[in-house]
């Protein structure tokens, strides 16, 4: 396998507000579109050029409306839903090889130090050591809704309650859990992939989102997007996904039930 640099693999948004995750070729479509639309709007162009813009406008557009025609979520279950809708906003991996969990905790165990070192230049104090909370997976695991990724989670949570999974209730203010990733490409291309982190607030702070604080941060330690700061609007699929929870388990999703651990509080 080929450990990627991530700084080759990253795009920055039509905004320029930050790079985003390497994506397959549906997210490329969506990109170029993009990127087409921002060029053509912003510069003076004359005829022959206004008219290349809009094919490749027109040719990226439909590619793109057609793959997300395909990848429409047909879950009754609305928690299901929910996560298949994140799966198709969120910047995927097409191809992922499936690692088994050996394989996959080996792996991790050569990146972490590397990402978790990336992910502190954000200055989010959340992230700040995580690597040492408690950790709630045996080995990371492939998540869907998270972009086909291999994913590894810690969790700082008073008396321990996130550790008892659906039982455990509210949770408190100052809970943080925090999700690494990483993905690997049926080819053996290995990159570090977006870090999710969600935040207990004091009760009254975010009624909007269950006092949940919402925060994506990228390979590169650039901050994507918080529910309570900059570049809201990067994240608003994170609320809305985890809003089918939140009357049963306090907007959390949990592991699956193999990979779970119970480690000392």
């Amino acid at each position: 396998m080929r450990v990627g640099d991530d700084r080759t693999k990253t795009w920055r948004d039509a905004a320029g507000r930050g790079p985003i995750a390497a994506a397959g070729p549906r997210s490329v479509r969506a990109i170029g579109t993009a990127f087409a639309i921002q060029f053509a709007a912003s510069r003076p162009l004359g005829a022959p050029m206004r008219a290349w813009a809009l094919a490749i406008v027109l040719v990226l557009g439909v590619g793109a409306c057609l793959d997300a025609l395909r990848g429409r979520p047909a879950h009754a279950d609305g928690a299901r839903t929910a996560q298949a809708s994140w799966a198709a906003s969120h910047f995927r991996v097409d191809n992922p090889a499936h690692l088994d969990d050996e394989a996959a905790e080996a792996l991790y165990r050569k990146l972490v130090d590397r990402m978790a070192g990336l992910y502190e230049l954000s200055r989010e104090p959340n992230v700040e050591g995580y690597t040492r909370w408690p950790r709630y997976v045996r080995s990371p695991y492939l998540a869907a809704a998270h972009g086909n990724r291999y994913h590894t989670i810690y969790a700082r949570s008073p008396e321990g309650r996130y550790g008892r999974y659906e039982r455990a209730g509210e949770m408190l203010p100052g809970t943080a859990i925090v999700k690494d990733s990483f993905s690997v490409s049926e080819d053996g291309q290995v990159h570090p992939g977006p870090l999710s982190l969600m935040e207990k607030l004091e009760p009254g702070s975010s009624p909007e989102t269950g006092d949940w604080r919402f925060v994506e941060i990228m390979p590169d330690g650039s901050l994507f997007g918080s529910s309570t700061g900059p570049s809201r609007e990067n994240v608003a699929h994170c609320a809305t996904c985890h809003r089918a929870v939140a009357q049963t388990h306090d907007w959390l999703y949990f592991p699956p039930p193999d990979y779970r651990v119970d480690p000392a509080p």
